[in-house]
């Protein structure tokens, strides 16, 4: 009985220290490449990737915050922009950029950095004052180390000045925030236009809710479209929260276009396939994540197709749509 009791106790510890050796295996191979002068990218899903442009994923389980960077002409390959590896929080500090930071004061200033991420929303926008390369939400690692849903915008702006946080919040899963909006909650949000349901209100106060696996398309050189994915509604969030809300991102802000306040809303279908809405119908997508999104520049519109959420029925957890 107790030879049996030993042996179960080694068997547990071996399963244990095999669990722990899988866990770090990304990791150590990373490192090991980088030692070697193999830079590349480990094994991952659910990475971000925008014009050579590649950021964070999943591996063994946690969420990488790794920035790297292609080059398919000569023999240049991958480039490791920087990112330490899986688990990263995010470095949150001057927000917007707006201050200026001594890189030779003592002690030396947080360098900011989003943490580590899968499933976020990467696009690439043509303004050189501000950069080029934008990140948004995905679920992972915020500032204080606790892991959920994320609504953090950042700019990358070269691989001199790095990364600079441009807004959303420094912690995970919180709801979305709309103005204008009724009474004194809009004069809550809005301190400095007074409640005034105006466009300067809708810049300053509008923002996404936290999620992931959200369709993007990129209308313009410089504006993007952003349609639901799952994570936070205006009121809660949860896992199993898919949305159908469409943003628009433009003039280095989030705008509020249409869709509902609420997750897990069934789509509205048109009554004939390929016909628009008359004046009593509305027609809109029900709540989806991972669905494919793109803008077709010859009817100037946003398309989306599929993903796992809401048909014109039911909301299902593995409810896939085509």
């Amino acid at each position: 009985m107790a030879s049996a009791m030993v042996a179960l106790l080694l068997l547990r510890l071996l399963l244990a220290l095999a669990l722990a050796l899988v866990a770090a295996a990304p990791e150590a191979y990373q490192a090991l490449l980088l030692q070697q002068g193999d830079i590349r990218p480990s094994a991952r899903k659910q990475a971000v990737a925008a014009a050579g442009w590649l950021f964070g994923g999943t591996d063994g389980g946690v969420a990488r915050n790794d920035l790297w960077q292609y080059a398919a002409s000569g023999s240049d390959g991958w480039s490791h922009l920087g990112g330490e590896g899986s688990g990263q929080r995010g470095v949150y500090s001057n927000l917007g950029g707006a201050a200026f930071v001594d890189p030779a004061a003592a002690p030396a200033p947080p360098v900011p950095w989003p943490g580590g991420r899968a499933g976020a929303t990467l696009f690439s926008v043509d303004v050189s004052e501000t950069g080029s390369l934008y990140l948004f939400g995905g679920h992972g690692t915020g500032g204080s180390g606790r892991t959920g849903y994320l609504n953090d915008l950042w700019i990358f702006m070269g691989a001199q000045d790095g990364w600079v946080w441009w807004g959303g919040s420094d912690e995970v899963d919180q709801p979305s925030t709309l103005c204008p909006a009724q009474g004194t909650e809009c004069q809550q949000l809005c301190p400095s236009t007074g409640g005034n349901a105006d466009s300067i209100a809708l810049v300053a106060c509008s923002w996404p809710g936290w999620r992931r696996s959200a369709a993007f398309w990129q209308a313009h050189h410089d504006s993007v479209y952003m349609f639901g994915g799952v994570g936070c509604d205006a009121f809660s969030c949860h896992a199993f929260h898919s949305l159908n809300d469409l943003w628009w991102y433009a003039d280095d802000a989030f705008h509020f276009i249409q869709g509902s306040l609420r997750a897990n809303e069934v789509g509205r279908y048109p009554g004939t396939l390929g016909t628009s809405a008359t004046s009593h119908q509305f027609i809109w997508p029900g709540s989806r994540s991972a669905a494919s999104g793109w803008y077709d520049p010859v009817a100037k519109t946003g398309v989306i197709f599929g993903g796992k959420g809401c048909d014109a029925v039911e909301c299902a957890s593995y409810s896939y749509l085509n």
